[in-house]
């Protein structure tokens, strides 16, 4: 995973308390806060022709905690009907989308009757429930925090 924004400090934090509590129980479990999928969601196949022939049978999900995209390219496994699915070789160091605002949370997606992919984000401070996030952690928090955003920027590639 290729995320460009850190993890908010509780979410670090969190972390590391729950690790040490999976820790001192000796459970056989590892947390993560950053570098790991940990809020996947919307996970889309592109079957259109509105794009490169390469992204043809991709499939593209969001990852709301990460704030970014990432694509996968399926074949056809070699033995039996089950699908394989790898990075493409053009983003082996990189994510399809991965943004620096930390307040990017792609969540779900949709092909267009135009063929182009859509993605829904929710853009919001904060994607966790205040029940999931200990107390003295939210003391910074600004639940109900809104900031305007002042620019589409759209990937529409050429047919």
């Amino acid at each position: 995973m290729f995320q460009k924004t850190p993890p908010p400090y509780w979410r670090k934090e969190r972390t590391i308390r729950r690790q040490k509590q999976f820790d001192s129980l000796k459970l056989d479990r590892q947390e993560y806060a950053e570098k790991h999928f940990t809020g996947s969601s919307g996970g889309t196949f592109y079957l259109s022709d509105a794009f490169p022939k390469d992204f043809y049978g991709s499939v593209f999900t969001g990852d709301v905690a990460g704030n970014l995209v990432h694509r996968d390219v399926l074949t056809p496994g070699k033995v039996n009907p089950a699908f394989v699915a790898k990075r493409s070789e053009k983003e082996m160091d990189r994510e399809f989308l991965a943004s620096t605002d930390p307040w990017t949370r792609p969540a779900n997606f949709v092909v267009g009757p135009d063929g182009f992919l859509y993605m829904i984000d929710i853009y919001r401070q904060h994607i966790e429930a205040p029940a999931s996030v200990p107390d003295d952690l939210k003391q910074k928090w600004i639940i109900h925090a809104v900031k305007i955003l002042e620019e589409f920027t759209g990937y529409f590639p050429k047919r």
